[in-house]
């Protein structure tokens, strides 16, 4: 049923629902049909009541029916004398009165309630003794089976009038319903296709207007990452094909016996330059992507963070010689994916390198939830408009640099629910990681 379209699904639950209320009807008078057996003994008993109430009547004499008019039972009276062994009135079914007898001779209790099939019909009759002999009332079964045939035909009008009734309001109710559904399906149909231009309108505040609201924000998120995704593209391929170039270059000058560095070995230098500059950004540019395909998917383990930062620095020191590097490092343990870490810390460290003057302050602290870890640089300040947008991808560094270093330090770090942040202390420029001990 998942599969039919949504009007059909409201037609199918609403034909459901009549054919349950028509079985209802039908076995009703079935499974309730001693129901109103009770008030038929109640109706038969109070009618003998009133014929009593102004005294004995002469057994010789017909007893007139009880008549109460077209929409009440009718109850017939006779009486029985065991003395004369006349009843009245004659006209009854001999099967019936012979069980009537019957069961008046063997009658203890004052009054008796009794349901017979003799006479060609069912019928329901009451025995009371008065003094020596019997009053007998009884109604035909008719008046049981026409109540019910009432009520049903009563109730499939019912139904047919609500079902009428209904019928328009449920079809408006398919289309209210689906109209807007058929619109988000014709959106993210232009989603599916790159077509982000349009924005979904809806002016609901039901659950489908806030799948509307959740659809338009997916829309908007995927245009605003194409956007990115274009400039970063734009800049990206001038980031390496810069490089590119200038190995190119420098390569065929060397191969023409000139070098543009004046001899051949400030020449070389360059092109390893260059090539450092290219392999840092492929690599930058493939971990950035591999962190997207591989988002919660972690190997997490117990590792030493001191350690790493230690052989971090010790592997990339050499890049800059001449600056002088202050560590505080205090044992800390965290659980964690250290290959994340490594290349987050590896991005951070190479963002410190190039922008300072003459040291680098590294300062790692143990407190009981979490580890806190200071890498402090003497650079330039940072600018305020860059600041804002430091740790987001695509963005243009200081240096006119489209790099991803600082932005998948932060992925890292949200990883792993740790937090960072910059801030300028002192003529200095520090960037501050808090890392909770385990995930």
């Amino acid at each position: 049923m998942k599969n039919k379209p949504l009007s059909v699904q409201i037609w199918l639950f609403l034909g459901a629902t009549l054919a349950a209320v028509l079985l209802v009807v039908v076995l009703g008078p079935i499974v309730f049909r001693g129901f109103f057996i009770p008030d038929i003994y109640q109706l038969i008993e109070t009618s003998q009541e009133s014929f009593l109430a102004d005294g004995l009547p002469d057994p010789q004499e017909h007893l007139p029916p009880d008549s109460r008019g077209p929409q009440l039972p009718r109850i017939t009276h006779f009486y029985l004398s065991k003395t004369e062994g006349k009843i009245s009135p004659p006209h009854l079914h001999p099967a019936f009165l012979a069980e009537v007898k019957e069961n008046a001779g063997l009658q203890r209790e004052q009054s008796r309630r009794y349901k017979t099939q003799a006479g060609g019909g069912a019928s329901f009759y009451v025995i009371r003794r008065v003094d020596d002999d019997f009053l007998v009332s009884f109604m035909s079964d008719v008046f049981h089976d026409n109540v019910f045939l009432t009520l049903f035909r009563r109730l499939i009008k019912l139904i047919l009038l609500i079902f009428l009734v209904s019928l328009l309001p449920s079809l408006w109710l398919a289309k209210y319903i689906t109209r807007p559904l058929v619109a988000l399906e014709a959106h993210v149909r232009q989603i599916a296709s790159r077509d982000w231009s349009t924005p979904i309108q809806l002016d609901r505040s039901d659950e489908i207007g806030r799948l509307a609201a959740s659809v338009e924000w997916m829309r908007s998120q995927l245009s605003s990452q194409e956007q990115e995704r274009r400039i970063f593209l734009q800049n990206i391929s001038h980031e390496l094909k810069t490089p590119v170039m200038v190995i190119r270059s420098y390569a065929r000058s060397i191969n023409d016996g000139i070098f543009p560095k004046g001899d051949i070995y400030s020449s070389i230098e360059v092109i390893e330059q260059e090539a450092e500059r290219l392999e840092r950004r492929v690599r930058q540019l493939l971990y950035h992507t591999k962190l997207d395909y591989t988002a919660g998917k972690f190997n997490l383990e117990p590792f030493a963070l001191a350690e790493l930062v230690e052989d971090i620095i010790d592997r990339m020191r050499w890049r800059r010689p001449e600056l002088e590097w202050n560590l505080e490092l205090v044992p800390v343990t965290l659980n964690g994916d250290r290959e994340q870490w490594m290349v987050a810390l590896e991005n951070l460290f190479d963002n410190q390198i190039r922008f300072a003057k003459k040291q680098i302050a590294v300062c790692l602290t143990s407190y009981p939830a979490y580890a806190a870890l200071s890498i402090q640089n003497d650079g330039p300040p940072i600018d305020r408009e860059i600041k804002n947008t430091l740790f987001e991808p695509y963005r243009k560094g200081p240096s006119g640099e489209f790099g991803l270093g600082l932005s998948i330090v932060r992925r890292v770090a949200e990883n792993h629910s740790a937090q960072i942040k910059v801030c300028e202390e002192e003529g200095a420029v520090a960037f501050r990681l808090t890392i909770p001990h385990s995930r």
